[in-house]
């Protein structure tokens, strides 16, 4: 676990004061305003089992998100992989994050044509933030973390880690969730405002 608190600092390769976190994820919010619709809208896939013809949206919609390089690999993602490619692959990674497997949940995404880590990751982030961040190069390059499946499992858990971490020393949380819950992709894009930086 490369993360550790001490001293109301978090730990990573660089120090991050917990107190820092409710701004930088403001921060991180402010410059990404369309997350919370995202996040609905793979609810709403997850609730109606990731129908085919939904597929093109939702990839649409992370890619867009994910800044200029994901609207560069956007086309050739939807060109080279089916609807139905895209919806198996969701389908598995979400099933296999609820049972704790991220390297697998990684792993079932990273095979479709055209994505990477970093895609892959950004589109299970939507599925479920509560466990999952995004893992990109940015990231990769400030953080003691490996950019393959192995990685990505190590980085997820330490920030759920750190997320309990933040609640448990009532750090607020800017998405003023119930009972001040922090998620892991919380966590992620407050340290990619610092990372950034």
């Amino acid at each position: 676990m490369p993360v550790q608190v001490f001293n109301g600092n978090a730990y990573f390769a660089i120090p991050m004061p917990l107190a820092d976190f409710p701004q930088l994820l403001t921060d991180f919010l402010n410059e990404n305003p369309d997350t919370p619709q995202i996040e609905t809208l793979a609810a709403q896939l997850v609730q109606s089992n990731f129908p085919a013809h939904s597929m093109d949206d939702f990839v649409t919609r992370v890619c867009e998100w994910g800044g200029q390089q994901g609207i560069r690999i956007l086309s050739r993602i939807l060109r080279h992989n089916t609807d139905t490619e895209i919806a198996d692959a969701l389908r598995n990674a979400f099933s296999s994050l609820g049972q704790g497997h991220l390297v697998d949940a990684l792993t079932y995404v990273d095979k479709l044509r055209f994505l990477d880590v970093s895609f892959a990751s950004k589109h299970l982030r939507f599925l479920r933030p509560d466990i999952c961040p995004v893992f990109d190069s940015y990231l990769h390059d400030a953080l003691p973390y490996t950019l393959d499946a192995s990685g990505y499992s190590d980085f997820a858990n330490d920030c759920a880690w750190l997320a309990h971490q933040l609640g448990a020393n009532q750090i607020p949380n800017p998405r003023q969730r119930a009972g001040g819950v922090w998620f892991a992709a919380d966590v992620e894009g407050a340290i990619y405002i610092l990372a950034t930086r």
